[in-house]
Order: structure tokens, then C-alpha cells, then sequence
């Protein structure tokens, strides 16, 4: 006869300790795992800057300027008006390889509140274009928090994007105000009916920001303002937001990733750890840290190094960055 031998068995202690191990050896890959995803996301961020920065260049070299932040094409007798105009973004995409786009849109025939006043159009407007999104942004592919009003007067909410032109220390207006004080003057390479050339800036293309990003929503659900993305489209210039167009432009006299700030919807933000993808005028993409001098947080000139980079011909010396 044969005999029978016992197998022996797991014992309950011997399991717990193999979970254990197993938990542990989770804990330890996991920010791994999660800091090579967000490595990957901050690659893609990174070239997509670099793309941009081409179109923008491939723009300067046909026109012998860089787009406008937005061109007015519907001011009323007040000098603004809530109805869409094109922004930079829209006049990039014949060098972005959307040319089919641009030409559905007519972008160079009409106004962005005539193509939205086209319910086909208007759905194209509001389909999310990858070059224009940082992957590590979670947050809603079209841009709600603000309307644009077409050429009957109907809202609509637009493609975001996450890129956004730099309109030096203040923000970029529908009406500039009047006054010869720094803070009122435009001073980037980026304002209402823009028409800057690599010439004027004066300071060194690679001295001076042309786009930086911005995320969605990053403020606290008490907080009283709310985060706004950029427009990939365009535009409009409110009767509120002092007149202001943030959809496509930043103001750098808002500190950058500071979603307490009562302006932070004018702001540069990210989602990056320690600091933000900035494209510089000659079209290299530096990271820069949130760290960096950023003055005092208000609408009046600091010399801060961040407020310099963002102006074109202040003709002050930048320090490292």
C-alpha cells in the first residue's frame, strides 16, 4: 500500500506576511510608476511648446511679424464687444498641420463670432486640438468658463487650450488705458491687434517669453475666482476683466502658480512639479521654477527677473532663470 503524505499549507500568519510584502513592494513602485507618467506628460508639454514655437516662427517668416493676440474685428463703439475674434492660436494652424482647418474656419475670410454663428463650425470650435494641451492638466477639453458670443449674440464654449502669449507685466485689453505709467502700457510681444517682429525684440529673443502655460482650474473650491484655461480659437473682450482678453494672454505681473491670487486667472500655472514650461521668443522651451524672482504680486514694475523676461525691450540685464 501506498502511503498518503500531508501537503502542507499556507499558515494564516505566513499569508499575512507574504501581503505585506507584496504592499510594501506597491508602495515603493507606485511614485516610480507615477513620477515616469508624469516625466512622460512633461516630454509631451515640453514639444508641444516646441511645435508652437515653430508655427509662430513659420508665421514671423510669411507675415514678418507674429500674430496678434487677437485680432479686433468686432469693437463697438466702446472699443469692445463680447462677440469671438481670431486669436494667435487660430492664425498658427495653417503651420501646425491644420490648414484644412483653418481654411473650414475661413479664419482669414471672417470673424471668429461670424464661423460660430455657423452651428457646424461652431462644433468644430469647440473640438479639442492635442498640440494645444498639456497631458498632465486634468481638466475639461472645452473651456466653460468662458463664452464667446457669435455674430447673433449666442454663447459658446471653445476648445481650451493651455498655452498662452505673453502681454508683458499687465494683461493684454481690449482698450488699453490711458496713461504713460509702466504697468498701463503693453510691453509684451502679445496685445490686441499685436504686430511685433523679431527686430523689436530688443532685450534677445532668448531673453524674452513668447508663451507660457496654464492650467485649468486650480483653485480651491472656496476660493473667489475661478481658473480659466486659454482659448485655442480665440477670444473675446468682455465688459468685465477690466476689458481683459486672458483667454490667449498672461499677465506677469500675476505671480505665476499662485491660485490664491485674486488674478490668477490671468496668471501663468501648471500642473508640473516645482515650476512651469515657458516657450522663449528664439523657440527654445525652458522650465522655470516657480522660485524665481516674481516682485511683489501686484500691477506695479518690480524689476523682478520674471516680469523682465516677459517684456521685449526694457533693456535690462536678466540674471540666471
Amino acid at each position: 500500500m501506498k502511503s498518503l503524505t500531508r501537503r502542507r499549507g499556507f499558515t494564516l500568519i505566513e499569508l499575512l506576511v507574504v501581503i505585506a510584502i507584496i504592499a510594501i513592494l506597491i508602495a515603493l513602485l507606485l511614485p516610480a510608476v507615477q513620477q515616469a507618467r508624469e516625466a512622460a506628460r512633461r516630454s509631451t508639454c515640453k514639444n508641444n511648446l516646441k511645435q508652437i514655437g515653430l508655427a509662430l516662427h513659420n508665421y514671423h517668416d510669411v507675415h514678418r511679424t507674429f500674430p496678434p493676440a487677437i485680432s479686433a474685428q468686432n469693437d463697438d463703439a466702446n472699443g469692445y464687444t463680447e462677440q469671438g475674434n481670431w486669436g494667435w492660436p487660430a492664425y498658427c494652424f495653417p503651420f501646425l498641420d491644420q490648414a484644412a482647418l483653418y481654411n473650414q474656419m475661413d479664419v482669414s475670410g471672417q470673424s471668429l463670432a461670424q464661423a460660430l454663428a455657423d452651428p457646424v463650425l461652431a462644433s468644430v470650435a469647440a473640438t479639442p486640438l492635442p498640440v494645444f494641451l498639456c497631458p498632465s492638466d486634468p481638466k475639461p477639453a472645452i473651456n466653460d468658463s468662458r463664452r464667446i458670443r457669435d455674430s447673433a449674440n449666442q454663447p459658446h464654449f471653445l476648445a481650451g487650450s493651455n498655452y498662452v502669449g505673453s502681454s508683458g507685466h499687465n494683461m493684454a485689453r481690449m482698450v488699453e488705458p490711458v496713461g504713460t505709467e509702466f504697468w498701463n502700457r503693453p510691453t509684451g510681444v502679445f496685445f490686441k491687434n499685436s504686430n511685433v517682429r523679431i527686430r523689436d525684440i530688443i532685450d534677445g529673443t532668448s531673453n524674452t517669453i513668447l508663451v507660457g502655460e496654464r492650467v485649468y482650474g486650480k483653485l480651491p473650491v472656496a476660493a473667489s475666482n475661478n481658473g480659466r484655461s486659454g482659448s485655442a480659437f480665440g477670444a473675446s473682450g468682455s465688459t468685465g476683466d477690466w476689458r481683459g482678453i486672458p483667454d490667449v494672454s498672461f499677465a506677469a505681473g500675476v505671480p505665476m502658480n499662485d491660485p490664491l491670487h485674486w488674478a490668477f486667472d490671468r496668471a501663468t500655472s501648471s500642473q508640473h512639479v516645482g515650476g512651469l514650461h515657458f516657450l522663449l521668443c528664439d523657440g527654445s522651451v525652458r522650465f522655470v521654477s516657480e522660485n524665481v524672482n516674481q516682485g511683489g504680486g501686484g500691477w506695479g514694475h518690480d524689476n523682478a527677473i520674471y516680469e523682465l523676461l516677459c517684456a521685449i525691450n526694457d533693456a535690462e540685464v536678466i540674471g540666471e532663470f
